[in-house]
Order: structure tokens, then C-alpha cells, then sequence
């Protein structure tokens, strides 16, 4: 499954183990996972909560910011949502 293909997705306030397991999902999946969030190069940011200085900035460079429960829709759908899903 390649739901991610295209995807350079990177999250903020999320801790491990889940971090790991969302790093595993998007690129089992055909995706990047950056610890960094890279403008011009990351597509998603996957926030627990709308604050930071990441999320301020994915909000400036138009980077689309999601729960990190899409990652597991997307994941469950077998393809890549809209991010207002």
C-alpha cells in the first residue's frame, strides 16, 4: 500500500512509542517521516493540538496540519485523505 507516496510528513507534541509508530506507518506506506519541519519539502504536520512553534509555522508556509488520528484513517482507507477529513 503506498497511501503516503507524494507525503513528507512530520509531527509535533507527539511523543514515543507513538512517534515511532507513526514514523513506521507513513513510511511503510510509501511516504518520508522528517523529525524537521521543512518548508517547501513537508507536505503534513501531524499536531495533537493547534500551538507551537512548528504548527505557527505550518500555518504560515500553507503545510497542511492534521490530527495525528489521520494518519491511521489514511492508513485504514488505503489511500491519502484530505486533510480537512
Amino acid at each position: 500500500m503506498a497511501c503516503f507516496q507524494g507525503c513528507n510528513v512530520c509531527v509535533t507534541q507527539v511523543v514515543e512509542p507513538e512517534r515511532s509508530r507513526i514514523k513506521g506507518l507513513v513510511t511503510d506506506c510509501g511516504g518520508a517521516f522528517s523529525g524537521s519541519l521543512v518548508q517547501d519539502a513537508t507536505t503534513h504536520l501531524a499536531a495533537l493540538e493547534p500551538a507551537g512553534a512548528k504548527y505557527e509555522a505550518a500555518l504560515e508556509w500553507n503545510i497542511a496540519v492534521v490530527h495525528p488520528s489521520w494518519i491511521d484513517a489514511c492508513v485504514a482507507s488505503g489511500t491519502c485523505l484530505a486533510a480537512d477529513d
